[in-house]
């Protein structure tokens, strides 16, 4: 599996050090967050090395005119060093000879812009600049750069840029997005329609897995929703979703919040045959031992109805006997009784 998140990362420290395509490519196996941590760390001694250079040459563009700044920095100072200068620059200054540059010129600038140190001047940028700049990346398909640019711009901005990007756009850059705290607000900033058009295009792109992933991080009442959504859309989707969940092991997280749905809702998801699978159904035994929450396996059970209880004993009977005979074991342990399915776990030989 490629990991989008990392790829994004040494994207942007290949750009940091203006290397060949492949000169990184051994980072795309590392974690996103360690990349993440290297390229912060490269950016800043570079940076460092010539900061009083930067900080010289921010302070004497207040001294010449705007028009005559616009023509220096992209005709004779590229966007690579103004990016550095930027980042030095008065947020108040930066707002009024920002509009000296031509768009296509700021799209280039950002791609080398560090967001961390540049935040305030991002920040700055009047929304007339800045939707046109959004645009202009999401043209050339820079997704890894628009989604570093939207996780800094002021927040007010959000709305025109999701209506800037299609559906598929939009899952790359929530899950290489870097900041979690934006990637919860601009869940809420999205309707229940479109929550399910990004899911689908998840699914399309191939990348559900890494949208999970993504996914675990947001607010508990926020996974609540996508899993409702996910209910809401049919069979084939809540089996591709789950079958996610049991690949990643990720039922510490999902199985506490799928355990507060509706019974309705839980049962559509109980009944996926992929909970019968005997490797995901001892990773859930395993959750349920480790975490002790046994209660939480005993409502995801309990929403299905009696037959349907019977039907999925059996089903695990065949699996998994072994499994089987260690969730009884955990049941009587923590008295939990008047469960058919339980009982006909029991009732085995």
């Amino acid at each position: 599996m490629v990991d989008l998140a990392a790829t994004a990362e040494a994207g942007h420290l290949r750009r940091e050090l203006d290397a060949a395509d492949d000169d990184l490519a051994f980072l795309h196996d590392f974690a996103a967050d360690d990349v993440r941590r290297l390229r912060i760390a490269v950016a800043e001694s570079l940076a460092a090395r010539h900061r009083k250079t930067f900080r010289s040459m921010a302070a004497a563009s207040k001294l010449l005119p705007k028009q005559v700044l616009g023509t220096i920095g992209e005709k004779a100072v590229g966007p690579m060093i103004c990016s550095k200068i930027a980042a030095e620059l008065d947020p108040g200054h930066a707002r009024k000879i920002v509009g000296s540059f031509s768009v296509p010129f700021l799209a280039d600038l950002c791609r080398t812009l560090d967001t961390v140190s540049a935040q305030p001047v991002l920040l700055a940028m009047p929304s007339k600049i800045a939707i046109p700049v959004g645009t202009e990346l999401d043209r050339r398909g820079d997704l890894e750069t628009l989604a570093r640019f939207i996780d800094v711009v002021d927040i007010a901005l959000i709305p025109p840029m999701l209506d800037i990007v299609d559906d598929d756009a939009l899952i790359h850059i929530a899950i290489v997005a870097q900041s979690r705290e934006r990637l919860s607000e601009i869940f809420e900033l999205i309707d229940d329609d479109r929550l399910r058009s990004v899911i689908d295009a998840a699914v399309r792109g191939g990348v559900l897995d890494q949208a999970v992933v993504m996914m675990a991080e947001l607010a508990p009442s926020q996974v609540t929703r996508v899993l409702e959504v996910v209910v809401g859309t049919g069979d084939v989707l809540i089996t591709d979703v789950v079958s996610a969940i049991a690949e990643l092991d990720a039922w510490d997280r999902v199985l506490p919040i799928l355990a507060d749905l509706e019974p309705d809702d839980i049962a559509v998801v109980a009944a996926s045959p992929v909970l019968t699978r005997p490797d995901v159904f001892e990773s859930i035994v395993d959750h349920v031992t480790a975490a002790d929450a046994v209660h939480d396996l005993v409502a995801v059970i309990s929403s299905l109805e009696p037959a349907k209880q019977e039907s999925l004993a059996v089903a695990l009977l065949d699996a998994a006997p072994d499994t089987c005979r260690r969730l009884v074991e955990l049941a009587d342990v923590h008295a939990v009784r008047d469960l058919v399915a339980l009982d006909v776990l029991r009732s085995a030989p």
